[in-house]
């Protein structure tokens, strides 16, 4: 068991079996962790690791930049990703998720809840069904939505958007800011 404000060293390996992390800890990049890991919320990860398919993190959990998800992870609410994420199968992913660091890559269906926060220039291409239809989403400057999408409530979309010229669905009062 490693307790509360354990800092790890790049390149640890927790591979061989799950291990329980007691409150939050800082884990340097490099870091290996089994299938099926369970991250207590407020974790730290200052570089890139290789997760395990089918772990879980807790909310408010924080991702560098380039961090890579090749299988299905669940993220708990607040969950805060770097700049680049790619995400290469389905996640399930709670309220207030923010991806507003920059551009990721978004390359299986995902469905969007509640609250979640999109940066500048955001591509979400034409070949995948992602689900917007949780309210109170916010979308950068210069998002694309790729194909047409359906809304929820409260949306705020912040300057120009790439509209695709598509026929695209809003739930009450959304917000165009900037246009």
């Amino acid at each position: 068991q490693f307790g509360a404000g354990t800092e790890f060293a790049a390149g640890q390996s927790f591979s061989a079996g799950v291990q329980t992390f007691t409150g939050s800890q800082t884990f340097g990049t490099g870091s290996t962790f089994a299938a099926g890991q369970n991250f207590d919320p407020g974790q730290t990860f200052s570089g890139t690791q290789n997760f395990g398919a089918g772990t879980q993190f807790a909310a408010d959990a924080e991702f560098a930049t380039g961090q890579s998800f090749g299988t299905t992870q669940t993220f708990g609410t607040g969950a805060t990703f770097g700049a680049g994420t790619s995400f290469g199968a389905a996640n399930v992913f709670s309220e207030n998720m923010d991806f507003s660091a920059g551009t990721h890559t978004f390359s299986a269906a995902q469905e969007f809840k509640k609250g979640a926060s999109f940066g500048d220039s955001q591509s979400f291409g034409a070949g995948e069904s992602h689900d917007f239809s949780g309210n109170a989403m916010t979308f950068g400057t210069g998002t694309d939505f790729g194909a047409p999408r359906t809304f929820g409530t409260g949306m705020t979309f912040t300057g120009s958007q790439n509209w695709d010229d598509d026929v695209h669905t809003f739930g009450e009062d959304p917000v165009f800011s900037g246009i």
